[in-house]
C-alpha cells in the first residue's frame, strides 16, 4: 500500500522549486469494486512518507521514523483534517454521482503541499481538488495573495449548483483568512518540524546508476534505445538522450516520470524508437550528487523478462509489510488503552462543558458572531468573532494549553461559516424589517460521574426555538428536526455527524473538559450551603395565600427542593416556580411555591444539596403580606408629622402665654392678681353653665 500511495502521490505534477523542501498531505477517494481501501491519506516530507492514515481504524501511524515525532504534529489534527476530507469526497459521490455504484470506478483526490524555500523563507502553499484523474479544483496562496481556478459547486440539502462569480467572491473570503492565519502557518511550522527531525533522511544524496541500452522492439520491427537512471536521491534529476552529440527533442521521446523504488530512491527512463541506422547515441544525467555530467555509452539489451517481476514481487513484500505493521501497533494501541482506560478520579457528580454561539442579524451593539464557553455554570473563556480572539473568564492560572488554539479556531470558522449558509436560506422566508434576527447553536458534552463519557448534544435554534438536536450518547445517534431533504441525503449527513461525533467532536470536547476540571478544580469543587425559609403571605389576586420555600446563596447549582402538606410531599401539577436562577455572587436561588386557601394543613420544606450532611428541614413562617406592610410606612409617616407639628404648637403658645403675663408693672402685682382672680373665676363659671346646658340638650 506504501508504494501505491506514493505512486498516486507522484501522478501529481511537481510544484516545488529545486532545492526547497515541501510538506504533502495526499488523500484519495475510491467508489467502486477495488482491492485498495476507499479512503486513503498520505503525509509526505519532500518524496519520503512520514506517516499515513489507517482509515479503517482512523489512527495516524508514523513510518520511517527513527526519533519520537509526538511533538512534530498531532495525530488528532491529521484525523480531523482527514475525516473533512473524506466527508467533502462523499458529499460529491452523492451530490454530483447521485450516490450510484457503476462497474466504473469513481476516483477524487485532494492535495495539501506548502513549500519552505531553500533561504527558509515559506513558499508558495496549494490546495487541488481532482476527480477521474482531471484536476477540478486550485487554490494558491503565495506573498499574501489568493487565487482560485476551478469549476466552484455549492452542496446544499437539495443539490448542487454552479456558483456565480458573485457568489464566489464572499465565498473566497473565508477560505483565503484561514489560509493566511492557521493553514499556512500550521503546515510551514509542522514542515520546518519535521525536517529538523528527518534531515539526515532528506539531505542524503545518492548517485545515480546511469545505463542505455538498446533492444529490439517486436511490435514496430525495429529498435529501442533507453537511458535508465535509477537509484538516486534526492529525485531531481536532469537526463538528456543525444543522437550523434546533438539533444533529441522532446517529441521523438516517450517516457520521462519519476517513478519511485522500493528503497527509497528513484529511477526515471527515457526511451526513443528506432530502425537500423548508423547513428550514435548517448546519454547524460545531471544531479546533486554528481560534480559533473555523467555521460554513458550505447549497450545492447536482450529484454529484461526476469527484471520485470522483481518490482512486483517488492510491492507484494511492501503490502505485507506495512499490512503487518499496521496490525502489530493497532494490537498494541488497543492494549495500551485498555490497560489505561481511565486514568481520570472523577468528581463526586457530572460535569458538563457548554458552548453557546451567538450568530445576530440586526441593529445590536453586540458583535454578529460571538460565544462562550462554560464549565458546569462557571464561564470559562468568551469569543469575540470581529476580533477572532479568545479572552479566559475567571481564570487564575495560565490555561494556554488547555487546545489547541487552530483547531478551535477552525471549528469557531466553520460554526459562523454554517450561521452564514442558514441566515442566507432564512433570510428569504423572512420580511426586511428593523427587528434583530438571531441564530444560535448549544453544544453541550458531559463527563459521567464514574468518568465515563456522557451524552453530547448539539442544538440549533432560530429567535429562542430550537429547530434541530443531534443528540449522541452511548454510540447511539439521533436527530429531531425538519429537514426537507430525501431519506438517502439524510441518512448520508447523519452519518457524517455521528463519525464526526464518535471520533473527533466527543473526544476533543470531554479532553477539554477534563483539562477545565483539573485548572478549576477549587471553583468547580467548592460548597456553599443554602439559606432556607418556607414563608405564607396574602395573595390579593386569588384572596387566598401562596405558601413559598426558597433556596437561595447556594454551590453547585444541583439542589433537591420539595414542599410537603401533613408530611406528604406536594404532587408537582401543583407546585409553581422551580427554575434555577443565578445570584450576582456565583450561587444560585431557587423557589418553589404553591396556592392555598384558609386551612389547617401543616407545611414544611426540605432541601437536599452537596453541602449538606443530611436533609434541611424548616418550618413555615407567617408573612403577613406585601398590603398590609405597604401601608405600616405612611402610617409611621404621618404620626411622626403629627408628633413634630403637635409638640409646635403648645411649645409656641408656651411661650406667648409667658410673653404675656411679664407686660405689666411688677410693683401693682397684688392688685392686678385680685382683678385677674376675680375675672377668671367669673369666666370659668360662664363656662361651666355653657357646657351643662349643651349636655343636657
Amino acid at each position: 500500500m506504501a508504494i501505491i500511495l506514493i505512486l498516486l502521490a507522484l501522478s501529481v505534477p511537481a510544484v516545488t522549486s529545486k532545492g526547497s523542501h515541501s510538506l504533502c498531505l495526499h488523500s484519495t477517494y475510491i467508489k467502486g469494486k477495488t482491492l485498495f481501501p476507499e479512503f486513503s491519506s498520505t503525509l509526505m516530507l519532500d518524496d519520503i512518507v512520514v506517516g499515513q492514515l489507517n482509515s479503517e481504524t482512523w489512527t495516524y501511524v508514523p513510518r520511517g521514523n527513527t526519533t519520537n515525532e509526538d511533538d512534530v504534529i498531532d495525530p488528532q489534527h491529521i484525523r480531523m483534517i482527514s475525516k473533512y476530507m473524506y466527508d467533502d469526497f462523499e458529499e460529491r459521490w452523492i451530490v454530483l454521482d447521485g450516490g450510484n455504484l457503476t462497474d466504473s470506478l469513481k476516483v477524487q483526490q485532494k492535495m495539501i503541499l506548502c513549500e519552505l524555500l531553500d533561504n527558509d523563507k515559506p513558499g508558495q502553499m496549494i490546495t487541488r481538488s481532482s476527480s477521474k484523474g482531471f484536476t477540478t479544483d486550485e487554490m494558491s496562496y503565495l506573498d499574501g495573495k489568493f487565487t482560485y481556478s476551478g469549476t466552484s459547486y455549492k452542496f446544499t440539502y437539495s443539490g448542487a449548483s454552479y456558483i456565480t462569480q458573485q457568489e464566489l467572491k464572499p465565498r473566497l473570503e473565508l477560505p483565503l483568512w484561514r489560509h493566511e492565519h492557521l493553514y499556512y502557518p500550521a503546515c510551514i511550522k509542522t514542515l520546518r518540524k519535521y525536517f529538523k527531525k528527518r534531515q539526515n533522511q532528506v539531505k542524503k544524496i545518492v548517485k545515480p546508476r546511469v545505463k542505455l541500452i538498446q533492444k529490439a522492439n517486436s511490435d514496430s520491427g525495429g529498435f529501442r534505445v533507453s537511458c535508465l537512471a535509477t537509484g538516486f536521491y534526492p529525485r531531481h534529476i536532469n537526463l538528456t538522450l543525444f543522437r550523434d552529440g546533438q539533444p533529441v527533442s522532446d517529441h521523438e521521446i516517450t517516457g520521462g516520470d519519476l517513478l519511485s523504488n522500493g528503497d527509497g530512491t528513484y529511477q526515471m527512463r527515457k526511451s526513443l524508437e528506432i530502425s537500423a541506422d548508423k547513428h550514435k547515441y548517448s546519454c547524460s544525467a545531471t544531479h546533486l550528487s554528481l560534480d559533473n555530467k555523467l555521460h554513458v555509452t550505447l549497450e545492447f539489451d536482450h529484454g529484461e523478462p526476469f527484471k520485470s517481476v522483481i518490482p512486483s514481487v517488492l510491492i507484494v513484500l511492501a503490502l505485507l509489510l506495512v499490512f503487518g505493521t499496521g496490525a502489530v501497533i493497532y494490537k498494541y494501541r488497543r492494549r495500551r488503552a485498555a490497560s489505561s482506560k481511565s486514568d481520570y478520579s472523577a468528581a463526586s457528580s457530572s460535569h458538563s462543558l457548554w458552548m453557546l454561539a451567538t450568530y445576530i442579524k440586526g441593529q445590536t451593539p453586540f458583535p454578529e458572531f460571538s460565544y462562550v464557553g462554560m464549565l458546569d455554570d462557571i464561564t470559562v473563556m468568551y469569543y469575540n468573532g470581529e476580533t477572532r480572539t479568545f479572552i479566559p473568564r475567571g481564570n487564575t492560572t495560565t490555561e494556554d494549553d488547555m487546545f489547541e488554539s487552530k483547531i478551535i479556531l477552525i471549528i469557531s470558522d466553520d460554526i459562523h461559516g454554517q450561521f452564514m449558509d442558514r441566515w442566507g436560506i432564512a433570510k428569504k422566508n423572512l420580511n426586511e424589517t428593523d427587528r434583530v434576527i438571531a441564530l444560535q447553536k448549544l453544544v453541550v458534552c458531559e463527563l459521567r460521574d464514574d468518568g465515563e463519557p456522557g451524552q453530547m448534544i448539539t442544538r440549533d435554534g432560530v429567535s429562542g426555538s430550537t429547530t434541530d438536536e443531534l443528540r449522541y450518547v452511548d454510540k447511539n445517534f439521533t436527530y429531531q428536526g425538519h429537514l426537507d431533504v430525501s431519506t438517502q441525503l439524510l441518512n448520508f449527513h447523519l452519518e457524517i455527524g455521528m463519525r464526526r461525533h464518535e471520533s473527533f467532536y466527543q473526544p476533543l470536547c470531554i479532553k477539554t473538559l477534563k483539562g477545565y476540571l483539573e485548572k478549576r478544580r477549587n471553583q468547580i469543587n467548592r460548597k456553599v450551603k443554602p439559606r432556607v425559609r418556607l414563608i405564607q403571605k396574602a395573595n390579593s389576586d386569588s384572596g387566598g395565600f401562596r405558601v413559598s420555600c426558597l433556596a437561595t446563596g447556594f454551590y453547585p447549582r444541583h439542589i433537591n427542593l420539595t414542599l410537603f402538606r401533613d408530611g406528604q410531599p406536594v404532587s408537582d401539577h401543583e407546585i409553581t416556580g422551580g427554575d434555577l436562577l443565578p445570584n450576582g455572587d456565583g450561587t444560585y436561588q431557587m423557589r418553589k411555591s404553591l396556592e392555598i386557601s384558609a386551612d389547617k394543613h401543616k407545611y414544611s420544606c426540605s432541601a437536599t444539596h452537596l453541602s449538606l450532611d443530611n436533609k434541611l428541614d424548616v418550618t413555615l413562617e407567617f408573612d403577613p403580606g406585601e398590603p398590609f406592610k405597604s401601608v405600616i410606612l405612611p402610617v409611621l409617616i404621618v404620626l411622626a408629622l403629627l408628633l413634630v407639628f403637635g409638640i409646635g404648637a403648645v411649645i409656641y403658645k408656651y411661650k406667648r402665654r409667658r410673653a404675656a403675663s411679664s407686660k405689666g408693672d411688677y410693683s401693682s402685682a397684688s392688685t392686678s392678681e385680685g382683678s385677674i382672680d376675680s375675672k377668671s373665676t367669673h369666666k370659668a363659671e360662664e363656662e361651666v353653665t355653657q357646657m351643662s346646658e349643651a349636655l343636657s340638650k
